[in-house]
């Protein structure tokens, strides 16, 4: 499991729209991947607001490590499932 990134950490918290345009993938891959549990974990990967309409919060660099580590696998394959 991935430790939760500390507030005033060095790692850069963007709104959906940076996020998706850094990370090169659509605001709903992104949200998808968020959504359907494939592997983004709140406090590490993400963070809500306090509010419903708060808009999300995304760790690029937490996210880019994702998705190197976990290129073509499968939630099974890495055994979540």
């Amino acid at each position: 499991m991935t430790e939760p990134v500390v507030s005033g950490a060095a790692s850069e918290w963007l709104v959906t729209i940076e996020a998706a345009r850094r990370l090169q993938i659509s605001e709903s891959t992104l949200r998808r991947m968020r959504d359907r549990k494939l592997g983004l974990e709140l406090g590490v990967h993400y963070k809500r607001g306090l509010f419903k309409n708060t808009p999300c919060k995304w760790n690029v660099d937490a996210i880019e490590r994702f998705i190197e580590e976990n290129a073509y696998s499968t939630p099974a394959e890495r055994g979540e499932e």
